[in-house]
């Protein structure tokens, strides 16, 4: 769906009005903003015909608490480890860190994604709740 579309269908709508208008939608645009906040990201996504906020609400991983977790036991027993057992230890850890690098670093200005979710209005302003998201490489 074009976003002018979305916002043309929202015409007036209170946000109750609005869920059961449009359950769920997809656009697919440029970043053209970014906002950081504790709890969420806004990117602001412009596809030719307008721009809408797409909110990706974030989530702490319960396997970042894990990762935390094992990091403290590995250090305090890395004197009971072999050498050999103290670098595996050390690149396990290394590659979960990575593999768990928060979802919303991995756009940026002038990238074009697709975002699927839940239109809202929040004060007023309509916004996208973000379902499923990913960047298209062309």
């Amino acid at each position: 769906m074009f976003i002018c579309e979305v916002l043309k269908s929202l015409g007036g709508l209170t946000s109750v009005e609005v869920s059961r208008t449009i359950l769920k939608t997809q656009v697919m645009g440029m970043v053209t903003g970014i906002k950081k906040f504790p709890q969420s990201v806004i990117f602001c996504v412009d596809d030719g015909t307008g721009t809408l906020d797409c909110i990706l609400w974030l989530k702490e991983s319960p396997f970042l608490e894990k990762i935390f977790d094992l990091k403290k036991d590995v250090k305090s027993g890395m004197n009971t480890l072999s050498d050999e057992m103290k670098k595996c230890a050390r690149s396990l850890l290394q590659k979960a860190e990575m593999s768990s690098t928060g979802e919303e670093q991995q756009y940026s200005h002038g990238d074009i994604i697709s975002c699927l979710g839940n239109v809202k209005v929040y004060k007023g302003k309509p916004q996208l709740d973000i379902v499923h998201h990913c960047i298209l490489y062309l």
